[in-house]
């Protein structure tokens, strides 16, 4: 099982996958024993991380590798998967920052300087800016 990390390009997969294998081949196998024994805070957190609802750190990453009983290349793999995951979404929230800042830009008429207050308003009594705002945001 610990040699198919290779077949994965996702750690949360391996980890799911890992934790499948070893439910069916050992009995006593649990996400609070496999926590327990990488020092993670909890059985929670190992499951936010497997369901993607948690980040973990590269030390995590690193402990559960240990607990795993991972080689050091199979470890060092499972850690540069899971680095590229977090810059991932490192690089997606920076696309979100670069996207609000433009639609910021637009909404109040190209000019930082502006107010961040409309004094304008539509027929309809929307604020001269914010529909666009809205429609970019939707």
């Amino acid at each position: 099982m610990l040699d198919l990390i290779y077949e994965f390009d996702s750690y949360r997969e391996f980890l799911n996958a890992y934790c499948e294998a070893k439910k069916s081949e050992f009995k006593g196998f649990s996400l609070r024993w496999l926590a327990k024994k990488a020092g993670v805070s909890s059985p929670s957190l190992v499951h936010m991380i497997m369901t993607g609802k948690r980040r973990p750190s590269l030390d995590t990453v690193e402990r559960l590798c240990a607990a795993m009983n991972l080689d050091e290349d199979a470890s060092t793999y499972a850690v540069l998967i899971a680095e590229v995951d977090l810059d991932r979404a490192a690089a997606i929230v920076a696309l979100a920052k670069a996207a609000a800042h433009d639609i910021r830009r637009k909404a109040l008429g190209g000019s930082e300087e502006t107010p961040h207050t409309f004094s304008e308003q539509t027929d309809s009594g929307v604020p001269v800016g914010a529909a666009d705002l809205s429609r970019d945001l939707c």
